[in-house]
């Protein structure tokens, strides 16, 4: 299922434009369940790409990093 939700969003976002202009991640976890690791995900983006993404979105939700560029 994830994989149809995923292909749906890079569509939506990219359509067949390539080299894919929007990168996206989405996080799916059960409330209260979190902190046991029980988390899925999936992105278009390559592995390495998501992560520096993701470190870099957790340093502006702490208050550690302005927001770079525009939305």
């Amino acid at each position: 299922m994830l994989n149809k939700i995923a292909g749906g969003i890079d569509r939506s976002f990219n359509g067949e434009v390539r080299p894919k202009k929007v990168g996206f991640a989405l996080l799916l976890f059960e409330f209260g369940k979190v902190e046991a690791g029980r988390m899925n995900w999936i992105s278009n983006a390559d592995r390495r790409d998501m992560i520096v993404a993701l470190k870099e979105m957790v340093a502006q939700l702490e208050g550690r990093a302005g927001p770079a560029g525009r939305a």
